[in-house]
């Protein structure tokens, strides 16, 4: 797999967890030995780093990562020294291109969804509390 298809496998997982609206943390590293994490709560970025970059200069430095390799653990809320807003967050994933992704997908029937009241996180040695 070339650079190129790994780090498009990366953005489609985390654009398919997003849209699952799951919790977790992604787990990355690559060939020279640099790693990183992206932190999901409800399908929403909380936090993205690698290679002692954040934000957008994670992404930066994560497009051009050589064997680039990634693993998925849910409801694993990894903790961050930085974390984003939820504008910068959507800001970052249409930079990565979720609108086409979501464009490229077959077309599935939804089932409504039912609204529940979002909580504030709270998180406890990396876990999500329930507040």
């Amino acid at each position: 797999m070339n650079m190129a298809n790994e780090t498009e496998a990366l953005w489609h997982a985390l654009f398919d967890h997003c849209e699952s609206e799951r919790s977790g943390t992604f787990f990355l590293a690559c060939a020279d030995n640099k790693s990183g994490q992206i932190v999901l709560h409800n399908g929403q970025i909380l936090g993205l780093t690698y290679a002692g970059e954040t934000g957008d200069q994670a992404v930066k430095a994560l497009n051009l990562a050589s064997a680039l390799r990634f693993s998925f653990t849910a409801d694993l809320i990894f903790p961050l020294q930085e974390t984003l807003l939820p504008e910068q967050a959507q800001a970052l994933l249409l930079q990565l291109g979720i609108a086409d992704y979501q464009n490229s997908q077959p077309e599935t029937v939804e089932q409504p969804k039912v609204s529940a009241p979002r909580r504030s996180v709270r998180i406890y040695r990396g876990r999500v509390v329930q507040g």
